[in-house]
């Protein structure tokens, strides 16, 4: 007999998602269970429209408890959760129809989470357990990031990989939105550690939001307290906890912290892309180029479909076929760097067209204004003060000082106080003998936005 397939979901004004997300199940799910927690809009009335069941809670500040909302109307034999921005792939449709009608121990799955970029062109990956056998006792843990394995691990249960896939959008968002999301899984986190301060798990996923938000000091402390405790983190989750310990150190200037942990993870675990990205990253910034160019290229064979880690990042996005294209053509691997814009056209064509006449500008000795102009229309693109520095490698190596200073000086405009632009242009400065501006820079920042038609001139 097949076993039924519940659903169930937590909604709050997603009128705009909920219809995509239920069409995406349409034939897989027996039946849905929907816990709102306060819509204004048409959620409710589109979720009835589509057959399901929809209780109405107030909203506590505690996503596990909602969740549990929904568990003693399930009528189903399994229980597979989402959220409304979440989408089941096709492919994963076949893989319900083989799922066994008991299973003893009980037994979960992880499904595959691909976490799409507001331009939806990229995505990074995570692994989470979204699909289990019901059984009595199971109930969600978490006020933020809930998740049925410790309910799961105390009855004796096993968690298991499926080749399901979920498409989820709920990162793809603006950066003022972002924030505050970020702010409220923040706000959570923290109530939860101070009720539990001994959870390893609490610890990891404040980790990765203080990651997001910028604040890699309390990253790093998170991270490591994480290990410290480490009960119930799943070899996955301790890969992200070293993952995030590199990633953070490396934001931080911390070289050699960065490359220790970053390591470590590879020892534990060699099919990853995220440790290869901040080797890669460390042989950049000492000038080691064609170590650099190697690591960075082994980050390219794990891609997201060969993870291990429970989140990683994915490389095949613009950032990194820009560094590795402008590596290859300092290297003089002229055919290699073609490949890589090929793939950095498809992926981002403007911004491929702003980086090709960039790099031509400078490889063909153009005169300082059609450089930097150049320079100020890639910087359009770029995102993070890391990526604005790597284009100006470029003229620091063809010894183009003043035009480099005028470039570092456009990023900051960009990307105010960034301590990696302002450490960079104070090096400019000393070289080009401004030792009392070098100074300033380091001290007190410099306030560039007038200065860049100085510079010009």
């Amino acid at each position: 007999m097949k076993p039924r397939i519940s659903l169930a979901m937590i909604t709050r004004n997603e009128e705009k998602n909920l219809p995509e997300a239920l069409r995406s199940v349409q034939g897989v799910v027996d039946e849905v269970v929907i816990v709102d927690t306060g819509s204004t809009d048409g959620t409710i009335r589109i979720a009835r429209a589509w057959g399901a069941r929809v209780l109405s809670v107030p909203w506590e500040e505690d996503f596990a408890r909602a969740r549990n909302a929904a568990l003693p109307h399930i009528r189903g034999d399994w229980l597979l959760w989402m959220d409304a921005d979440e989408r089941l792939v096709p492919e994963s449709r076949p893989f319900f129809d083989l799922l066994p009608e008991q299973a003893d121990p009980p037994i979960g799955f992880r499904v595959y989470l691909r976490n799409w970029t507001e331009d939806r062109r990229s995505f990074d990956l995570s692994w989470a357990m979204r699909l289990v056998r019901l059984f009595p006792g199971l109930a969600f843990t978490g006020r933020v990031h809930e998740q049925l394995s410790s309910a799961l691990a105390r009855h004796g249960g096993v968690v298991l990989d499926s080749p399901v896939v979920l498409d989820h959008f709920g990162y793809g968002l603006s950066a003022e939105q972002m924030r505050l999301k970020l702010e409220r899984n923040y706000r959570l986190l923290a109530q939860q550690i101070k009720e539990e301060p001994h959870n390893a798990y609490a610890h990891l996923t404040m980790g990765l939001n203080r990651l997001s938000a910028g604040d890699f000091g309390a990253a790093v402390r998170h991270f490591r307290l994480a290990l410290r405790l480490r009960q119930g983190l799943d070899s996955m989750l301790l890969l992200a906890a070293h993952n995030g310990l590199a990633r953070a150190y490396l934001e931080q200037g911390e070289l050699e912290q960065a490359y220790r942990w970053a390591r470590r993870s590879l020892r534990l675990e060699k099919s990853q892309a995220c440790p290869y990205l901040v080797l890669g990253d460390i042989y950049r910034r000492r000038g080691q180029r064609k170590r650099a160019y190697a690591v960075l290229q082994s980050a390219l064979q794990y891609g997201p479909e060969r993870s291990r880690a429970a989140y990683d990042i994915n490389p095949h996005r613009p950032a990194l076929y820009e560094t590795i294209l402008g590596l290859a053509l300092e290297l003089g691997r002229y055919e290699e760097a073609r490949l890589f814009l090929e793939r950095l056209w498809v992926l981002k064509p403007e911004r491929a067209i702003a980086e090709w006449r960039y790099r031509m500008a400078v490889a063909c000795g153009a005169p300082a204004q059609q450089v930097l102009e150049a320079y100020e229309a890639l910087l359009g693109f770029l995102e993070r003060e890391a990526e604005a520095d790597a284009p100006l490698h470029l003229l620091l190596a063809e010894g183009r000082l003043a035009e480099a200073a005028g470039g570092y000086e456009m990023a900051l405009c960009r990307f105010p106080n960034a301590p990696l632009l302002l450490r960079r242009l104070a090096g400019v400065r000393v070289k080009l003998g401004d030792l009392r501006g070098a100074h300033a820079l380091l001290s007190e920042g410099l306030p560039v936005a007038g200065a860049i038609k100085e510079v010009r001139a």
